[in-house]
Protein backbone atom coordinates (compact mmCIF):
# COMPACT_ATOMS: atom_id res chain seq x y z
CA UNK A 1 0.00 0.00 0.00
CA UNK A 2 1.35 3.43 -1.00
CA UNK A 3 1.95 5.81 1.88
CA UNK A 4 -0.18 8.94 2.17
CA UNK A 5 2.84 11.25 1.81
CA UNK A 6 3.80 9.61 -1.45
CA UNK A 7 0.27 9.95 -2.75
CA UNK A 8 0.29 13.62 -1.88
CA UNK A 9 3.58 14.06 -3.74
CA UNK A 10 2.25 12.33 -6.81
CA UNK A 11 -0.96 14.30 -6.60
CA UNK A 12 1.04 17.54 -6.25
CA UNK A 13 2.95 16.83 -9.46
CA UNK A 14 -0.15 16.02 -11.39
CA UNK A 15 -1.79 19.04 -9.85
CA UNK A 16 1.01 21.33 -11.05
CA UNK A 17 0.81 19.94 -14.58
CA UNK A 18 -2.94 20.25 -14.56
CA UNK A 19 -2.74 23.79 -13.21
CA UNK A 20 -0.58 24.90 -16.17
CA UNK A 21 -2.89 23.33 -18.70
CA UNK A 22 -5.97 24.66 -16.90
CA UNK A 23 -4.56 28.18 -16.60
CA UNK A 24 -3.74 28.30 -20.30
CA UNK A 25 -7.13 26.99 -21.38
CA UNK A 26 -9.22 28.91 -18.87
CA UNK A 27 -7.36 32.21 -19.34
CA UNK A 28 -7.67 32.00 -23.11
CA UNK A 29 -11.35 31.15 -22.80
CA UNK A 30 -11.97 34.04 -20.42
CA UNK A 31 -10.07 36.43 -22.66
CA UNK A 32 -11.89 35.23 -25.77
CA UNK A 33 -15.32 35.40 -24.14
CA UNK A 34 -14.53 38.53 -22.14
CA UNK A 35 -15.70 37.03 -18.78
CA UNK A 36 -15.98 39.24 -15.73
CA UNK A 37 -12.73 38.56 -13.88
CA UNK A 38 -13.99 39.73 -10.51
CA UNK A 39 -16.94 37.37 -10.67
CA UNK A 40 -14.63 34.53 -11.74
CA UNK A 41 -12.29 35.04 -8.79
CA UNK A 42 -15.24 35.32 -6.44
CA UNK A 43 -16.51 31.99 -7.80
CA UNK A 44 -13.29 30.22 -6.95
CA UNK A 45 -13.10 31.77 -3.51
CA UNK A 46 -16.66 30.76 -2.76
CA UNK A 47 -16.31 27.09 -3.76
CA UNK A 48 -17.74 25.00 -0.99
CA UNK A 49 -14.99 22.36 -0.63
CA UNK A 50 -14.23 21.02 2.82
CA UNK A 51 -10.69 20.94 4.11
CA UNK A 52 -7.96 23.44 4.52
CA UNK A 53 -5.65 21.96 1.87
CA UNK A 54 -8.30 21.88 -0.79
CA UNK A 55 -9.49 25.38 0.08
CA UNK A 56 -5.97 26.75 -0.19
CA UNK A 57 -5.40 24.87 -3.41
CA UNK A 58 -8.50 26.30 -5.01
CA UNK A 59 -7.61 29.83 -3.86
CA UNK A 60 -4.13 29.49 -5.32
CA UNK A 61 -5.63 28.14 -8.50
CA UNK A 62 -8.03 31.10 -8.76
CA UNK A 63 -5.33 33.67 -8.02
CA UNK A 64 -2.99 32.07 -10.56
CA UNK A 65 -5.70 32.12 -13.22
CA UNK A 66 -6.54 35.79 -12.54
CA UNK A 67 -2.89 36.88 -12.67
CA UNK A 68 -2.33 35.02 -15.92
CA UNK A 69 -5.47 36.47 -17.41
CA UNK A 70 -4.57 40.00 -16.34
CA UNK A 71 -1.06 39.67 -17.76
CA UNK A 72 -2.46 38.54 -21.10
CA UNK A 73 -5.04 41.30 -21.10
CA UNK A 74 -2.43 43.92 -20.21
CA UNK A 75 -0.13 42.66 -22.95
CA UNK A 76 -2.90 42.83 -25.54
CA UNK A 77 -3.93 46.27 -24.27
CA UNK A 78 -0.38 47.49 -24.62
CA UNK A 79 -0.23 46.19 -28.18
CA UNK A 80 -3.54 47.90 -28.94
CA UNK A 81 -2.33 51.15 -27.38
CA UNK A 82 0.84 50.99 -29.46
CA UNK A 83 -1.22 50.33 -32.59
CA UNK A 84 -3.56 53.20 -31.80
CA UNK A 85 -0.65 55.54 -31.15
CA UNK A 86 0.93 54.56 -34.44
CA UNK A 87 -2.36 55.10 -36.23
CA UNK A 88 -2.84 58.42 -34.46
CA UNK A 89 0.66 59.56 -35.39
CA UNK A 90 0.06 58.51 -38.97
CA UNK A 91 -3.32 60.24 -39.02
CA UNK A 92 -1.80 63.37 -37.52
CA UNK A 93 0.94 63.37 -40.13
CA UNK A 94 -1.62 62.83 -42.89
CA UNK A 95 -3.93 65.49 -41.45
CA UNK A 96 -1.03 67.90 -41.05
CA UNK A 97 0.02 67.31 -44.66
CA UNK A 98 -3.54 67.78 -45.91
CA UNK A 99 -3.94 70.90 -43.79
CA UNK A 100 -0.65 72.29 -45.05
CA UNK A 101 -1.74 71.62 -48.64
CA UNK A 102 -5.07 73.35 -48.01
CA UNK A 103 -3.34 76.35 -46.43
CA UNK A 104 -0.92 76.52 -49.35
CA UNK A 105 -3.80 76.36 -51.83
CA UNK A 106 -5.69 79.08 -49.95
CA UNK A 107 -2.57 81.26 -49.83
CA UNK A 108 -2.20 80.86 -53.58
CA UNK A 109 -5.85 81.80 -54.10
CA UNK A 110 -5.53 84.85 -51.85
CA UNK A 111 -2.37 85.97 -53.64
CA UNK A 112 -4.00 85.50 -57.05
CA UNK A 113 -7.08 87.45 -55.97
CA UNK A 114 -4.94 90.20 -54.47
CA UNK A 115 -3.06 90.48 -57.75
CA UNK A 116 -6.33 90.52 -59.67
CA UNK A 117 -7.71 93.27 -57.43
CA UNK A 118 -4.50 95.30 -57.79
CA UNK A 119 -4.61 94.91 -61.58
CA UNK A 120 -8.26 95.94 -61.77
CA UNK A 121 -7.64 98.92 -59.50
CA UNK A 122 -4.70 99.96 -61.67
CA UNK A 123 -6.81 99.67 -64.82
CA UNK A 124 -9.60 101.61 -63.13
CA UNK A 125 -7.16 104.32 -62.07
CA UNK A 126 -5.70 104.45 -65.60
CA UNK A 127 -9.20 104.70 -67.07
CA UNK A 128 -10.09 107.54 -64.73
CA UNK A 129 -6.82 109.29 -65.46
CA UNK A 130 -7.38 108.84 -69.19
CA UNK A 131 -10.79 110.47 -68.87
CA UNK A 132 -9.04 113.45 -67.31
CA UNK A 133 -6.42 113.83 -70.06
CA UNK A 134 -6.66 115.80 -73.28
CA UNK A 135 -6.09 113.51 -76.27
CA UNK A 136 -4.14 116.09 -78.28
CA UNK A 137 -1.81 117.57 -75.66
CA UNK A 138 -1.69 114.87 -73.00
CA UNK A 139 -2.22 117.36 -70.15
CA UNK A 140 -5.28 117.54 -67.83
CA UNK A 141 -8.46 118.39 -69.73
CA UNK A 142 -11.52 120.47 -68.95
CA UNK A 143 -13.24 117.57 -67.16
CA UNK A 144 -10.35 117.50 -64.73
CA UNK A 145 -10.49 121.29 -64.41
CA UNK A 146 -14.19 121.17 -63.51
CA UNK A 147 -13.55 118.45 -60.98
CA UNK A 148 -10.75 120.48 -59.37
CA UNK A 149 -12.78 123.71 -59.44
CA UNK A 150 -15.61 122.02 -57.52
CA UNK A 151 -13.08 120.91 -54.92
CA UNK A 152 -11.33 124.30 -54.76
CA UNK A 153 -14.61 126.23 -54.56
CA UNK A 154 -15.75 124.14 -51.60
CA UNK A 155 -12.65 125.29 -49.68
CA UNK A 156 -12.27 128.81 -51.06
CA UNK A 157 -11.85 131.61 -48.52
CA UNK A 158 -10.41 135.09 -48.24
CA UNK A 159 -7.48 133.67 -46.31
CA UNK A 160 -6.55 131.25 -49.11
CA UNK A 161 -7.67 132.86 -52.39
CA UNK A 162 -7.35 131.03 -55.67
CA UNK A 163 -7.11 132.70 -59.09
CA UNK A 164 -8.37 131.27 -62.39
CA UNK A 165 -7.17 132.34 -65.83
CA UNK A 166 -8.37 131.52 -69.33
CA UNK A 167 -5.73 132.01 -72.03
CA UNK A 168 -6.19 131.84 -75.79
CA UNK A 169 -3.28 131.34 -78.20
CA UNK A 170 -3.29 134.16 -80.72
CA UNK A 171 -3.31 133.45 -84.46
CA UNK A 172 -3.57 129.64 -84.33
CA UNK A 173 -6.46 129.66 -86.78
CA UNK A 174 -4.07 131.09 -89.35
CA UNK A 175 -1.42 128.50 -88.45
CA UNK A 176 -3.94 125.71 -89.05
CA UNK A 177 -4.40 126.99 -92.59
CA UNK A 178 -0.68 127.53 -93.24
CA UNK A 179 0.84 124.47 -91.57
CA UNK A 180 -2.02 121.96 -91.45
CA UNK A 181 -3.71 120.49 -88.43
CA UNK A 182 -1.17 117.69 -87.98
CA UNK A 183 1.70 120.09 -87.38
CA UNK A 184 -0.42 122.41 -85.29
CA UNK A 185 -1.44 119.48 -83.07
CA UNK A 186 2.25 118.74 -82.52
CA UNK A 187 2.88 122.39 -81.72
CA UNK A 188 0.01 122.39 -79.22
CA UNK A 189 1.29 119.21 -77.61
CA UNK A 190 4.84 120.46 -77.22
CA UNK A 191 3.72 123.89 -76.04
CA UNK A 192 1.20 122.52 -73.51
CA UNK A 193 3.57 119.95 -72.04
CA UNK A 194 6.40 122.47 -71.78
CA UNK A 195 4.17 124.98 -69.99
CA UNK A 196 2.83 122.31 -67.65
CA UNK A 197 6.37 121.22 -66.75
CA UNK A 198 7.16 124.80 -65.75
CA UNK A 199 4.28 124.91 -63.26
CA UNK A 200 5.19 125.32 -59.60
CA UNK A 201 3.48 124.08 -56.45
CA UNK A 202 -0.21 125.07 -56.27
CA UNK A 203 -0.26 125.90 -60.00
CA UNK A 204 -2.02 123.94 -62.73
CA UNK A 205 -2.59 123.99 -66.49
CA UNK A 206 -5.65 122.46 -68.20
CA UNK A 207 -6.61 122.14 -71.86
CA UNK A 208 -10.03 123.50 -72.71
CA UNK A 209 -12.10 121.47 -75.15
CA UNK A 210 -13.16 122.82 -78.52
CA UNK A 211 -16.22 124.98 -77.94
CA UNK A 212 -17.30 125.82 -81.48
CA UNK A 213 -18.84 122.61 -82.81
CA UNK A 214 -19.68 124.43 -86.06
CA UNK A 215 -15.98 124.21 -86.92
CA UNK A 216 -15.94 120.41 -86.82
CA UNK A 217 -17.08 119.83 -90.43
CA UNK A 218 -14.07 121.83 -91.63
CA UNK A 219 -11.78 119.52 -89.61
CA UNK A 220 -13.28 116.24 -90.73
CA UNK A 221 -9.85 114.81 -91.54
CA UNK A 222 -8.45 115.66 -88.12
CA UNK A 223 -8.63 112.74 -85.71
CA UNK A 224 -8.94 114.73 -82.48
CA UNK A 225 -10.02 118.30 -83.22
CA UNK A 226 -9.21 120.60 -80.33
CA UNK A 227 -9.09 124.30 -79.59
CA UNK A 228 -6.20 126.46 -78.49
CA UNK A 229 -7.48 127.67 -75.12
CA UNK A 230 -6.18 126.71 -71.69
CA UNK A 231 -7.22 127.18 -68.08
CA UNK A 232 -4.59 128.19 -65.53
CA UNK A 233 -5.20 127.79 -61.80
CA UNK A 234 -3.01 129.19 -59.02
CA UNK A 235 -3.34 129.66 -55.30
CA UNK A 236 -2.67 133.20 -54.12
CA UNK A 237 -3.41 136.79 -55.07
CA UNK A 238 -4.29 138.36 -58.40
CA UNK A 239 -0.80 139.83 -58.55
CA UNK A 240 0.62 136.31 -58.18
CA UNK A 241 -1.45 135.06 -61.12
CA UNK A 242 -0.29 138.00 -63.26
CA UNK A 243 3.28 137.09 -62.40
CA UNK A 244 2.64 133.47 -63.43
CA UNK A 245 1.14 134.45 -66.80
CA UNK A 246 4.01 136.84 -67.46
CA UNK A 247 6.43 134.00 -66.73
CA UNK A 248 4.62 131.68 -69.17
CA UNK A 249 4.60 134.26 -71.98
CA UNK A 250 8.31 134.95 -71.51
CA UNK A 251 9.06 131.21 -71.56
CA UNK A 252 7.28 130.91 -74.90
CA UNK A 253 9.03 133.96 -76.35
CA UNK A 254 12.54 133.16 -75.12
CA UNK A 255 12.75 129.41 -75.69
CA UNK A 256 9.70 127.51 -76.89
CA UNK A 257 8.98 129.65 -79.95
CA UNK A 258 12.40 128.98 -81.48
CA UNK A 259 12.23 125.22 -80.89
CA UNK A 260 8.76 125.07 -82.43
CA UNK A 261 9.78 127.15 -85.44
CA UNK A 262 12.95 125.13 -86.10
CA UNK A 263 11.87 121.57 -85.31
CA UNK A 264 8.09 121.32 -85.71
CA UNK A 265 6.80 124.09 -87.98
CA UNK A 266 10.14 124.22 -89.85
CA UNK A 267 9.66 127.83 -90.83
CA UNK A 268 12.40 130.30 -91.59
CA UNK A 269 11.00 132.93 -89.26
CA UNK A 270 9.90 132.56 -85.62
CA UNK A 271 6.17 132.08 -85.15
CA UNK A 272 6.01 134.76 -82.41
CA UNK A 273 3.50 132.75 -80.37
CA UNK A 274 1.51 134.90 -77.98
CA UNK A 275 -1.63 134.47 -75.94
CA UNK A 276 -4.41 136.70 -74.68
CA UNK A 277 -6.18 136.00 -71.44
CA UNK A 278 -8.44 136.88 -68.52
CA UNK A 279 -8.09 136.47 -64.76
CA UNK A 280 -10.69 136.23 -62.00
CA UNK A 281 -10.87 135.00 -58.43
CA UNK A 282 -12.69 131.80 -57.47
CA UNK A 283 -15.38 132.33 -54.85
CA UNK A 284 -16.71 129.84 -52.33
CA UNK A 285 -19.37 127.55 -53.78
CA UNK A 286 -18.96 128.92 -57.31
CA UNK A 287 -19.70 126.50 -60.13
CA UNK A 288 -17.28 125.96 -63.05
CA UNK A 289 -19.80 127.31 -65.58
CA UNK A 290 -20.05 130.59 -63.65
CA UNK A 291 -16.27 130.94 -63.58
CA UNK A 292 -16.04 130.27 -67.32
CA UNK A 293 -18.74 132.84 -68.08
CA UNK A 294 -16.90 135.56 -66.19
CA UNK A 295 -13.59 134.68 -67.82
CA UNK A 296 -15.09 134.73 -71.30
CA UNK A 297 -16.55 138.18 -70.65
CA UNK A 298 -13.15 139.53 -69.58
CA UNK A 299 -11.40 137.76 -72.46
CA UNK A 300 -13.85 139.15 -75.02
CA UNK A 301 -12.86 142.67 -74.10
CA UNK A 302 -9.25 141.99 -75.15
CA UNK A 303 -10.45 141.54 -78.73
CA UNK A 304 -12.08 144.97 -79.00
CA UNK A 305 -10.43 147.31 -81.53
CA UNK A 306 -9.54 149.79 -78.81
CA UNK A 307 -8.11 147.20 -76.39
CA UNK A 308 -4.72 148.20 -74.97
CA UNK A 309 -3.83 144.84 -73.40
CA UNK A 310 -4.09 141.17 -74.33
CA UNK A 311 -4.73 140.35 -70.68
CA UNK A 312 -7.59 141.58 -68.46
CA UNK A 313 -8.04 140.94 -64.77
CA UNK A 314 -11.10 141.15 -62.58
CA UNK A 315 -10.03 143.85 -60.12
CA UNK A 316 -9.15 146.37 -62.85
CA UNK A 317 -6.27 147.59 -60.70
CA UNK A 318 -3.05 148.93 -62.19
CA UNK A 319 0.50 149.20 -60.92
CA UNK A 320 -0.25 152.81 -59.90
CA UNK A 321 -2.58 151.49 -57.19
CA UNK A 322 0.32 150.01 -55.22
CA UNK A 323 3.22 151.63 -53.34
CA UNK A 324 6.40 152.21 -55.30
CA UNK A 325 8.89 149.35 -54.89
CA UNK A 326 6.30 146.87 -53.63
CA UNK A 327 6.14 143.33 -54.98
CA UNK A 328 2.55 143.75 -56.20
CA UNK A 329 3.41 146.98 -58.06
CA UNK A 330 6.29 145.20 -59.77
CA UNK A 331 4.08 142.25 -60.82
CA UNK A 332 1.37 144.50 -62.22
CA UNK A 333 3.97 146.59 -64.12
CA UNK A 334 5.48 143.48 -65.71
CA UNK A 335 2.04 142.25 -66.80
CA UNK A 336 1.10 145.64 -68.22
CA UNK A 337 4.30 145.73 -70.25
CA UNK A 338 4.28 142.08 -71.38
CA UNK A 339 0.65 142.08 -72.54
CA UNK A 340 0.41 145.63 -73.91
CA UNK A 341 -0.99 145.82 -77.42
CA UNK A 342 0.14 147.91 -80.37
CA UNK A 343 -1.81 148.16 -83.61
CA UNK A 344 0.14 145.34 -85.29
CA UNK A 345 -0.24 143.01 -82.31
CA UNK A 346 -4.01 143.12 -81.96
CA UNK A 347 -5.60 139.66 -82.00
Amino acid sequence: MIPTSRLLLIFGGLYTIGIGILVNLVSQKIIDQDFNLVEKVRYYFDVGVEGTIWQATLLALAATIVVAILNRVIEQDRKEIARLRENLSSQRATAATELADKVKALDAQVEYRDQTIATLQRHLHDARQFNFLDVVTGIPNEAKWKNDIDEFAAKASAGTPRQIALIDLVGFGRLNDELGYSKVDKILRYLAQSLEESMRKNEGLYKRHLVDNAMLPNRIYRKYPGGDEFYVVAEGSEAGMLGLLTRLQRLITSRLDKHISDNIAQTREPLHIRFSGAVCQLYRGEEPSMVTQRLEDYLRSTRYPDATRRLNWESGKSSADFPAGSVDRNLYEQAEQEFSVTGAQRP
